[in-house]
């Protein structure tokens, strides 16, 4: 069923709505209808607004016999999938409270609400409903920018500083966008396909500035020549354009710019096997 968009005022807009969607939900003139977005590029309607009755996920996590990787994977799982109540117990509490404490740190919104020496109890404090995973990601593609710009400074042979803090700012937005689109896809909140790519988006952007991490480490070394180092520096020109680039396309939902950054990437590829040969 189609509607007519009818400009009203300066500002708004209106569209009529079917007499039986009316006649169904009871409603009079005066009466307030509820919308919202679905992140789709869609407006869902509806008679009022529902009110999500919010019940604590809790999960207990034992941790006697377990080390640092093991505490972080529980840890991480449990933060990922929504519990928003973490209680940690066992004989080895006190042993593990800092460890315990420097993970939940790293994840947004996690705090120690209540600790003895038998239990330490964590509280995600975050509203889920207000998580835009579409935010988060412009967030991390600002942070990964500053991070290359700090790559070409490295290869130039500058100082460059806050790369580990950096590190970990991407990480804890990459967490936080991954727990909302999980949650969306439970509750059915977008296209579900759609929240699949913008999920492999997201663990796509944090493997790469890892990838730019350890590139800057190997650009530090000073055995490299002014030659090699001016070809790197071609590279990394062309590298940044082309992430810049293929960002805009995600968002624009570019197709066209996305074929042409295909036959770029080819080129740029050249570029590094080319280098890799001559050395």
């Amino acid at each position: 069923d189609y509607r007519k968009l009818i400009k009203f005022g300066e500002s708004s807009h209106v569209i009529s709505l079917p007499t039986s969607w009316i006649k169904k939900n009871n409603l009079k003139k005066g009466d307030h209808i509820y919308f919202e977005e679905n992140g789709n590029k869609e407006l869902l309607i509806s008679p009022v607004k529902k009110e999500k009755e919010k019940v604590d996920k809790k999960i207990v996590i034992g941790v006697d016999g377990k080390g640092r990787k093991q505490l972080i994977r529980e840890i991480v799982n449990a933060y990922l999938n929504n519990f928003n109540i973490i209680k940690f117990e066992g004989n080895e509490i006190a042993k593990k409270s800092e460890i315990i404490r420097d993970i939940t740190q790293n994840l947004v919104a996690l705090q120690t609400i209540e600790q003895t020496n038998n239990y330490i109890l964590v509280k995600d404090f975050l509203d889920i409903d207000t998580t835009s995973a579409d935010n988060l990601i412009r967030k991390i593609d600002l942070i990964i920018r500053v991070i290359l710009i700090d790559m070409v400074s490295v290869l130039e042979g500058k100082e460059v500083g806050g790369l580990e803090q950096k590190e970990k700012d991407i990480n804890k937005l990459a967490f936080l966008a991954e727990k909302g689109i999980r949650y969306s896809i439970v509750n059915g909140r977008e296209n579900p396909m759609e929240l699949v790519a913008k999920l492999h988006l997201v663990n796509t952007l944090e493997s790469f500035a890892d990838e730019v991490k350890r590139l800057i480490r190997t650009l530090k070394d000073e055995r490299i020549n002014k030659s090699i180092r001016s070809r790197i520096s071609k590279i990394l020109t062309a590298g940044n354009e082309f992430y810049v680039e293929t960002i805009k396309a995600y968002h624009t939902h570019n197709k066209q710019l996305t074929f042409e950054l295909t036959h770029k990437k080819d080129e740029l590829l050249d570029m590094c096997s080319g280098l890799l040969d001559d050395n």
